[in-house]
């Protein structure tokens, strides 16, 4: 896990996007948590984890990959 300013982030993107593929970068902005870098397989095993919370009562069949695209697209605005 790596801790960086916001100023450092803009000055570095491209590293720490790069960075985010094998590890969690947290962006700190006027001391508190601004924003949390994950690579899409992490990202990918929270929302099947989410997922399997919200069908866990009702047993129903879940086709983990349409939530995690339908959760992508509404978070990015698409």
């Amino acid at each position: 896990m790596c801790y960086i300013t916001a100023t450092e982030f803009k000055n570095k993107l491209g590293h720490y996007m790069e960075l985010s593929k094998t590890e969690d970068v947290i962006v700190i902005k006027n001391k508190g948590t601004a924003t949390i870098l994950i690579n899409e397989d992490d990202y990918r095993l929270l929302l099947i984890e989410r997922a399997k919370g919200m069908f866990e009562k009702t047993k129903k069949e879940v086709n983990y990959d349409e939530i995690i695209n339908e959760e992508i697209m509404k978070r990015c605005e698409y």
